[in-house]
C-alpha cells in the first residue's frame, strides 16, 4: 500500500503559506494564489456542474467559493497546512451547493437529495470579515455599464458588504464623486425608483439596502431574483442576462490575479 505522506498536497500548502506571507512580496502572493486557483478551479467548477443545471447559478456559486476561499483572514484561521487543501475546497464547495439547494429547493435539481448532504458543515460564515478577494471584484464594478453595475450590487450585496458601505465606497463603485454621490442620494429619497436613471438607483440600494430589499430577498429564498428584478424595474429575462455580463467580467478578472492589483492586501 502506498504510503499516505505520497497522497499529500505540499504543494498547495507551499503556495498558501508565501499567498498569507507578510515578508513575501505583492508579485510573489499573486502569483501564489494564481497558480492555487488555477490547480484546484476546474475541479471545483466541475464539482458544482455535477449538481447544479442552471449556468448562471454554477457561476454565482464558483465566484462566491473563491471570494471566501481566498480571504486571507479565513484561510489563516479556518485552515492547517496538512497537505490537504483540496478536502477543505471541495467541502466547502459542496456546503455550497447544498446551501443554493436548501434556498432554492422547489428549482433544485430533483436527483440531488438534500438527505445526503447532512454531514456537511460550514467552516465559516460567507458574511465574515472585509474578503481580500473582494478587493478584486470592488475594481471591476465600476467598469460595468450602470445597468448591468445594478444588478450585480442587488444580486451580492451580503458578499461584498458585511456592513453598509460608507459614502466614499458608494461613489468609487460608480464612479462619482464623493459630492456628487451624496446630491444623487438625497435626490432620491424624494423621487419614485421608475423616475431614477440607473445611476441613481446604483447609490440608492448601496445607501438604503436594508430599507429597500425584504428580507426574504436577503436570504436568497427561491424565487429572489424575480423580485430583484422588480424591486429595480426590469423583467426577470433581463436581470439574468444582465447578471451574467457582470459575472462574465468579474470572472475575467479572477482569473487574471497574477496581473490585478487588488487580488492581494
Amino acid at each position: 500500500m502506498m504510503p499516505s505522506h505520497m497522497d499529500l498536497d505540499t504543494e498547495s500548502d507551499t503556495w498558501i503559506a508565501t499567498y498569507l506571507s507578510v515578508s513575501a512580496d505583492k508579485g510573489e502572493r499573486n502569483a501564489a494564489a494564481q497558480r492555487l486557483f488555477h490547480k484546484h478551479k476546474v475541479k471545483v467548477f466541475s464539482q458544482i456542474r455535477k449538481k447544479i443545471q442552471h449556468g448562471d447559478a454554477q457561476n454565482d456559486i464558483s465566484q462566491e467559493v473563491w471570494m471566501n476561499i481566498l480571504n486571507v483572514d479565513r484561510l489563516r484561521d479556518k485552515y492547517v497546512a496538512q497537505g490537504k487543501f483540496g478536502a477543505y475546497l471541495y467541502q466547502y464547495t459542496e456546503w455550497k451547493i447544498y446551501d443554493f439547494l436548501r434556498k432554492n429547493v422547489n428549482s433544485a435539481n430533483e436527483e440531488y437529495s438534500l438527505s445526503d448532504q447532512h454531514d456537511y458543515a460550514d467552516t465559516a460564515s460567507s458574511h465574515e470579515a472585509t474578503l481580500d478577494a473582494r478587493r478584486l471584484v470592488i475594481d471591476v464594478i465600476p467598469e460595468l455599464s450602470a445597468a448591468v453595475r445594478l444588478v450585480y450590487l442587488m444580486e451580492y450585496y451580503e458578499t461584498l458588504f458585511p456592513s453598509k458601505p460608507a459614502i466614499r465606497d458608494i461613489a468609487h463603485l460608480n464612479g462619482v464623486e464623493i459630492e456628487a454621490a451624496s446630491n444623487i442620494i438625497s435626490r432620491c429619497t424624494k423621487m419614485d425608483s421608475s423616475d431614477m436613471s440607473e445611476v441613481d438607483r446604483c447609490l440608492w440600494i448601496l445607501n438604503d439596502y436594508d430599507n429597500i430589499v425584504p428580507k426574504s430577498v436577503k436570504y436568497k429564498v427561491s424565487g429572489y431574483k424575480a423580485d430583484l428584478a422588480r424591486i429595480v424595474g426590469i423583467s426577470y429575462s433581463s436581470y439574468r442576462v444582465r447578471l451574467s455580463r457582470a459575472n462574465d467580467a468579474v470572472k475575467n478578472k479572477i482569473e487574471s490575479l497574477v496581473e490585478s492589483e487588488g487580488a492581494v492586501a
